[in-house]
C-alpha cells in the first residue's frame, strides 16, 4: 500500500513569463526536485532517504504537493482545521521578488499565518514541540519565518550572494543532518536580504561566513527548518534569473555569478542532497536536535502519520 506524504506549497511570488516558459513556477521547481530527490535515493545510497527496514516506505511513498497562491488577493490559505487534523503533512514557504521586510497586507497576513502554525505554550511543553505541523522556508520563507517568530529581515550590507555557493556546515548542522564527512554543500543564492541573527529557539545549521552567517537554522523542537539557498533552483535558471536581474546588481557580481556558473553542472550541485535531507525532516526521520541528541544522541523527532492511498 502506498504512502502519501501531502505538503502545502506557499507561493510568495509572481511567476515572471520570461522564467516561467522556460523552467516552470517556483512550485513547479520545488515540485520537481522533491520529486526527483525521492527517485534518487531509491537508486542512490548517498542520497537515501531511508535506511535498512524504512527502504520499502521509501518505494512505496507519493509526494502531493498542493500549491496556494498568498500573494493576489484574495490569498490563499490551508485552513488550520486542515491542519490540526492531519490533512497536510508540512508546509513549505517558497523563495519570492519581494523583501521579507515590507509590510503589504500579504505580507502580513503570512506572518500571521506563521505565528498561528505554533501551538499554545501549554500544549507545547505537554506535547514536547513548537509547531503544529513541519515547515520549511527557503530564502524569503526562511527569512520571512525569522520574521514572524522574533528576528528580522534587513539588508546584507555585504551584498548579493547569487550563483553556486559552497556553504559551510556548522558541527549542530553536520550532527543533525547526519553528513558523515561531508562539512559543505553547494546551493544556488539568489539574495541581497539576510536574517542577521537566531530567533530564540533556533539553532545554526550552515553559514558562508564572513558573507551571510545563518544560511540555515533548525528549532530546537525539530519541526521548523530553513535555509537561505535555493535548492529547487537549478544552474539553467538561476542563470535565468541572473539575465532578468543583472540591471540591479553590481558589474562584479553579475561577473562572478556567471564565471561560477559556467564553472558548475549538476553533478557539483548538492540540490537533490538537500532535498533529500529536507525531506526526511518531513518524515521524522531526522535525529532531534536538542543538546543532548547533537552531541551523539541519535533519538529522533517524532513520524508524522501519513495516509494511505
Amino acid at each position: 500500500m502506498k504512502q502519501q506524504l501531502r505538503i502545502a506549497v506557499l507561493v510568495t511570488a509572481v511567476a515572471d513569463p520570461a522564467i516561467s516558459s522556460k523552467h516552470g513556477t517556483f512550485f513547479d521547481m520545488f515540485n520537481q526536485v522533491f520529486q526527483q530527490a525521492l527517485v534518487d535515493s531509491r537508486h542512490n545510497d548517498k542520497t537515501a532517504i531511508y535506511q535498512n527496514e524504512k527502504d520499502i516506505l521509501a518505494m512505496n511513498l507519493d509526494l502531493d504537493f498542493v500549491p496556494f497562491d498568498v500573494v493576489h488577493d484574495p490569498p490563499h490559505y490551508p485552513t488550520m482545521t486542515d491542519i490540526d487534523t492531519g490533512k497536510y503533512h508540512g508546509i513549505i514557504i517558497t523563495g519570492s521578488t519581494d523583501t521579507a521586510a515590507a509590510n503589504t497586507p500579504w505580507t502580513l497576513q503570512l506572518i500571521q499565518f506563521i505565528k498561528d502554525l505554533q501551538l499554545p505554550k501549554q500544549q507545547q511543553q505537554q506535547q514536547q514541540h513548537r509547531f503544529k505541523v513541519p515547515l520549511i522556508g527557503v530564502c524569503y520563507g526562511h527569512q520571512i519565518i525569522a520574521r514572524a517568530l522574533g528576528g528580522t529581515c534587513e539588508r546584507n550590507p555585504n551584498g548579493w550572494e547569487f550563483g553556486p555557493t559552497t556553504i559551510h556546515l556548522t558541527p549542530q548542522g553536520q550532527s543533525y543532518l547526519q553528513t558523515g564527512d561531508k562539512t559543505t554543500m553547494c546551493l544556488n543564492q539568489i539574495h541581497e536580504d539576510y536574517v542577521p541573527s537566531l530567533p530564540a529557539g533556533f539553532l545554526r545549521l550552515a553559514t558562508t561566513e564572513p558573507h551571510t552567517s545563518i544560511q540555515a537554522m533548525v528549532s530546537t523542537d525539530g519541526r521548523c527548518i530553513t535555509v537561505q539557498g535555493h535548492p529547487e533552483i537549478p544552474c539553467d535558471a538561476t542563470a535565468t534569473f541572473l539575465d532578468r536581474l543583472s540591471s540591479c546588481i553590481p558589474h562584479t557580481v553579475v561577473q562572478d555569478a556567471r564565471s561560477r556558473l559556467d564553472n558548475h553542472s549538476a553533478q557539483h550541485m548538492d540540490d537533490l542532497w538537500f532535498a533529500g535531507k529536507l525531506l526526511r525532516f518531513l518524515l521524522g526521520q531526522l535525529p532531534s536536535p536538542s543538546s543532548s541528541s547533537l552531541n551523539g544522541d541519535e533519538q529522533a523527532v517524532p513520524s508524522i502519520p501519513l495516509s494511505n492511498i
